[in-house]
């Protein structure tokens, strides 16, 4: 288990947040590019088990509706930093739902409201990257877009966020000046909370096999199964089929696969991650060396045995 520090640091108002907090998981910054490619594409079949509700480009960005068609993404930084409960409101439930910020500023749903009401800081990693989307041509040097995710290290302030969004949800849609304006919030279960941040390239903590299964524990999730570093999800659209998604150590999916209830693959997105070249070039130097190093020895030796033997 990972201890970290904590150090609280008190804010003018007299109220304070931690810096750092005890965990038993944390996340090591993914850098380099990751390669994607669709292995398999079969939009018949989609249409037929999925349905017209989500097509591959609800799912991917681009055009992610052809066999050999490639995207990249390129991992730079990332940071550690608290956040604020109703910040994670507006980036998640909020968002999802098409509820207006400004809107619920209006009628008294702003920051203060939920930092009063919510007080937890939940302690996230932000890993920012650039994407390149799915395409059938080369790849630009320029990608089409900047993006961030947040990476929340406690599968239990997933749990928390469920809560207490269920709390909101019944304040919210409760009151009269939010009726009159028609507005509403869902109910979510654990399961479609999760199938939310998966549409979502949902990326976990370390290590991932039990951050998966803290985090399927917590959600109460019935329609998942874990093997691993592999999360299977199980949907019905016109009828059953199964996501199935491999993370890799840094917690990052690298491998998406749409099955049907039968077991036949429809969909499937591989990647890889080309190698630094930089650590290469530091190897093979070094065996190099080495291997010159013993070569000056064998000759040593074999000069020291002929005059020994003269």
């Amino acid at each position: 288990m990972m201890i970290f520090l904590i150090l609280i640091i008190i804010n003018p108002q007299g109220k304070g947040y931690p810096y750092w907090e005890e965990s038993q998981y944390s996340y090591t910054n993914q850098r380099g590019a990751q390669f994607l490619q669709i292995d398999a594409c079969d939009l018949s079949q989609w249409n037929d088990t999925i349905g017209n509700s989500l097509s591959p480009e609800d799912w991917f960005d681009g055009a992610p509706n052809k066999t050999g068609n490639v995207a990249k993404r390129l991992y730079t930084s990332g940071f550690y930093y608290p956040i604020r409960t109703g910040q994670l409101f507006r980036s998640m439930f909020f968002r999802w739902f098409d509820v207006d910020y400004w809107t619920l500023h209006t009628l008294g749903y702003n920051s203060s409201y939920f930092d009063t009401r919510y007080e937890h800081w939940i302690w996230i990693w932000e890993l920012d990257y650039s994407q390149w989307e799915f395409t059938s041509e080369q790849l630009d040097h320029e990608p089409d877009e900047n993006y961030y995710r947040y990476v929340i290290l406690d599968p239990l302030d997933y749990q928390y966020l469920l809560t207490n969004y269920d709390d909101f949800r019944q304040v919210f849609n409760d009151d009269p000046d939010v009726q009159a304006l028609n507005y509403s919030l869902p109910l979510v279960s654990g399961d479609e909370f999760l199938f939310y941040l998966v549409l979502e390239d949902m990326i976990v903590a370390s290590p991932v096999s039990g951050y998966l299964r803290d985090l399927i524990d917590v959600l109460d999730c019935q329609n998942v199964t874990l093997a691993g570093n592999t999360m299977e999800l199980r949907f019905h659209g016109n009828e059953d089929y199964t996501l199935e998604l491999k993370f890799n150590e840094n917690g990052i999916v690298d491998r998406n696969v749409f099955k049907t209830a039968q077991g036949i693959t429809f969909f499937k997105i591989t990647s890889w991650y080309p190698m630094d070249f930089a650590p290469l070039i530091l190897i093979l130097s070094m065996v190099g060396l080495i291997a010159l190093i013993g070569l000056q020895v064998y000759k040593w030796r074999k000069r020291v045995k002929f005059f020994k033997n003269n």
